[in-house]
């Protein structure tokens, strides 16, 4: 079923306007990130031609001045070494004392010959993922917190215009070592702006949508990959492609007043009217009349979040000190890592794709756009559980299928190497294994997000994406190994930490139709049933009109009312224009929620008569003068109750409902009709 959240954004339109306006705007800042992937690899790869710069004065001719060296069986001028005396070669050689020339166009243009990266300068180019990965790994983690604290809108916000400034910055740069500064610092914002836009995201929507944003932000991850390629090969000049894909950085901070508050994080921190001025101007901009009642809503969550603990100050220690929780946060780890591991580690190419880096990009972001289509699809039949063990189990078979042929077919027998097909086998296993990984991606980014209490949502995302980046930082020495030892075992170990992390799936919550959890019980109780289990009660709950209904679905009803009662009392406390409008359609509720005496609707009623329905309000309501029509209220229903009361139970009429109202300063013979207000 819906959670209560749910219900009142299923108020605000299915989705509304404003919500797919956000929708989009929170996916163009997902577009941002994705850039960063390959980014570098357009800045550095490959290096151009070049060789030692003769001095001006220099008369001798080539085999005088460098030496000949043999590199893969062929024989070719040194790039990094000269003659100390090109007349007398007995002297040895030195390195290039008076810089590099390099054989490139005037159109193609990297950082390598703009700040002569190459031979003993090449470990520079090197250091630069380190920097991107570092600054990441720490990003995620501190933003994430801030986040949890002081809200998903300011913080990323925030993050957008630091974010933007840096990437513009890099055009002007003049030193490489303020570039390598920059490229760290923009690795340690974009993670951040990562982690929280996703997460806003995710709490703006109602559940049933869930799936289909975190598929959707594959999409624009992929997308991203290939604007960038296109971007890439029509400039060739690194400082306008930076210039270029600053663009939707400086565009999107002009719309950053659009983004929403987080109304989950709201509530979970106690505060109500905020949560409640959000959701006018959300129903105004979507041109829906909201009801007053969903004012009680808000304040039952409120309520209920607050009776699970403290959900507003979570840390990870009580993430950690839960036992169920803990077995889910250490899964995922390993999983994120597994993941990310296998995706970077590296493989040989397939010979087409291997000669021309924009073509290879080009065709794994348009493969990548298929299959997250395919697993979608896939998703809404079987879950989007088994679907991610398909595909961890998929990928690590295909890596360890890849190292098996090229280690023991091919170098086995000299015989097939004539075969074509089989020759390049092992690189179109390796490329599928990993477009595999990068559409699992989307699912560990949904499952994380479903795992966690809204408190510390941001942050325990964080925490996976700190193992993502770890594993980026791990990948280059396992490459390395397998150089310098037994050259499967690079991908054996990465095939089978990904068989380990299918397994290990399957002992995960399904989260596919789960809300998200706004407490820390909530979220221990990641067994329950939340999901709608047709796609028949689906469409029946998505078809219905939830804008002006007054109560909700809930499995904690404690009266047994007629409907033709319930309606009377909306009449009493519904908007005109919102009674009209429900005569008009029929909702049909399995159970319905009537307030009971002593529940948090009495102490909420107020909000609901209140007059000004889409005038935000502030902290400073003159409450006092509604309080006879909220006495009065308080005595029909509590009259309509005791009618309905089920024969031989206890009536409720007792002072102790009255706690409500006034907590532990009533006196014990206060009455209905005495009241202390």
């Amino acid at each position: 079923m819906l959670s209560q959240i749910d219900q009142v954004l299923f108020r605000l339109g299915k989705p509304g306007r404003f919500q797919v306006l956000v929708i989009f705007l929170l996916c163009c800042v997902q577009l941002q990130t994705s850039f960063n992937k390959y980014l570098l690899d357009f800045y550095t790869d490959p290096p151009p031609p070049h060789r030692c710069k003769a001095a001006p004065n220099a008369t001798v001719g080539e085999n005088e001045l460098r030496p000949l060296v043999e590199e893969k069986g062929k024989k070719r001028y040194s790039s990094c070494e000269m003659y100390v005396d090109p007349t007398n070669h007995k002297l040895g050689t030195k390195n290039c004392i008076n810089g590099w020339e390099y054989f490139t166009t005037e159109i193609e243009w990297t950082i390598i010959p703009e700040w002569d990266l190459v031979c003993e300068r090449e470990y520079l180019v090197t250091l630069l993922p380190y920097l991107s990965c570092g600054g990441a790994i720490i990003g995620c983690l501190l933003f994430g917190m801030l986040a949890d604290r002081f809200g998903r809108q300011r913080v990323l916000v925030t993050l957008l215009l630091i974010y933007t400034g840096s990437s513009v910055s890099l055009y002007f740069l003049s030193q490489f070592v303020f570039f390598s500064s920059i490229i760290g610092l923009e690795g340690f914002f974009i993670t951040g702006v990562q982690c929280i836009s996703y997460v806003l995201l995710m709490e703006t929507v109602p559940t049933p949508y869930h799936l289909r944003l975190a598929f959707l932000v594959g999409a624009f991850w992929a997308s991203g990959t290939l604007a960038l390629t296109l971007v890439a090969y029509l400039i060739r000049h690194w400082r306008y492609i930076q210039l270029a894909i600053s663009v939707p950085g400086v565009v999107s901070v002009t719309y950053f007043w659009l983004l929403p508050l987080s109304i989950p994080w709201l509530i979970t921190k106690g505060r109500i009217l905020p949560a409640e001025n959000q959701i006018e101007r959300l129903g105004h901009f979507n041109g829906v009349t909201l009801c007053r009642s969903f004012r009680l809503q808000i304040q039952n969550v409120h309520n209920f979040v607050k009776s699970s603990g403290n959900a507003a100050r979570l840390t990870l220690g009580d993430i950690y000190s839960s036992a169920k929780l803990r077995r889910f946060v250490f899964v995922q780890y390993f999983i994120w890592f597994a993941v990310s591991l296998g995706s970077n580690i590296e493989v040989s190419e397939i010979p087409p794709l291997d000669e021309n880096k924009f073509f290879r990009v080009l065709v794994r972001g348009v493969v990548e756009i298929g299959m997250l289509i395919l697993v979608y699809l896939l998703s809404q039949r079987l879950g989007t559980k088994f679907i991610q063990v398909a595909l961890l189990i998929g990928g690590g078979l295909l890596l360890i299928s890849a190292t098996t042929v090229e280690e023991f077919v091919l170098k086995g027998d000299e015989n097939y190497q004539d075969d074509t097909l089989l020759v390049i086998l092992p690189a179109i296993f390796s490329f599928f294994a990993k477009s595999t990984l990068q559409v699992a991606t989307p699912l560990l980014f949904v499952h994380a997000v479903k795992t966690f209490p809204t408190g510390i949502r941001c942050l325990t995302l964080g925490t996976c994406v700190f193992w993502l980046h770890t594993a980026e930082l791990t990948a280059p020495h396992l490459t390395w190994l397998s150089d310098h030892t037994i050259p499967y075992i690079p991908l054996t170990i990465c095939g089978v930490l990904l068989i380990i992390s299918g397994g290990l799936t399957l002992t995960l919550p399904t989260c596919q139709n789960r809300p998200l959890p706004n407490s820390l019980n909530e979220a221990e109780e990641l067994e329950y049933n939340y999901s709608m289990h047709t796609s028949k009660d689906k469409s029946r709950y998505f078809n219905q009109d939830h804008s002006n209904s007054l109560f909700f679905t809930s499995s904690q009803s404690t009266n047994d009312i007629s409907q033709g009662e319930i309606d009377a009392f909306r009449r009493e406390v519904c908007h005109t224009k919102g009674v009209q409008e429900e005569e008009e359609q029929s909702l049909q509720y399995s159970e319905t929620v009537f307030p009971v005496k002593g529940s948090v609707f009495f102490g909420s009623l107020r909000y609901a008569r209140h007059e000004g329905m889409h005038e935000p309000r502030d902290d400073h309501d003159d409450s006092q003068s509604r309080l006879t029509d909220l006495e009065d209220e308080l005595s029909k229903v509590w009259e309509l109750n005791k009618h309905h009361s089920a024969p031989g139970t206890k009536e409720e009429g007792t002072s102790k409902d009255l706690d409500v109202f006034f907590g532990s300063n009533r006196r014990a013979d206060w009455g209905m009709g005495e009241t202390n207000f």
